[in-house]
């Protein structure tokens, strides 16, 4: 899903460097640790169940590595705090704002289908965090509970951003 809305990372990285150019490279460097910490997970799993052959070991060891230090938490959270309001960077008014760059764009400021449609992409991003989080620590620890933590770490915010 999040390669189909690949267009939306794009353009949401030009609405942040018009508007904060420090929410661009937040943003810029949490999106592509969540999604390559994904793509790692999404060949795991392939070789897990058994679609593709190879060796799981590597790409664990490659999931773990890259979330460890909290990377993978904190980008999540980054984008769910940005999402919310909750950090200095708000996306949601920055994408409010962002659509000014000719006389006609003012006209569609604001407007509920492009801010709603990037808001959900954000939303997918951060729910897309939150379940490499989980295989994360599952992985790390072999507790396959571990989820449960992970949603009472991001729950309520993740509410808050619906």
């Amino acid at each position: 899903m999040l390669y189909i809305l690949r267009h939306y990372n794009q353009e949401l990285q030009s609405i942040l460097n018009k508007t904060n150019s420090t929410c661009a490279h937040a943003y810029n460097t949490s999106a592509q640790t969540v999604l390559t910490q994904f793509h790692t997970l999404y060949l795991l799993t392939r070789v897990k169940k058994g679609i593709d052959h190879g060796d799981a070991f590597p790409l664990a060891t490659n999931l773990t590595l890259g979330c460890d230090n909290n990377t993978c938490f904190n980008a999540t959270m980054s984008l769910l705090d940005s999402l919310i309001g909750a950090s200095e960077c708000d996306f949601a008014f920055s994408m409010f704002e962002g659509y000014q760059t000719t006389p006609f764009d003012s006209l569609i400021r604001g407007s509920r289908s492009l801010v709603s449609s990037r808001n959900a992409y954000v939303l997918s991003l951060i729910g897309t965090g939150i379940v490499v989080e989980s295989a994360y620590r599952i992985l790390r620890s072999s507790d396959s509970e571990q989820w449960h933590r992970v949603q009472a770490d991001f729950g309520l915010k993740f509410q808050q951003a619906i």
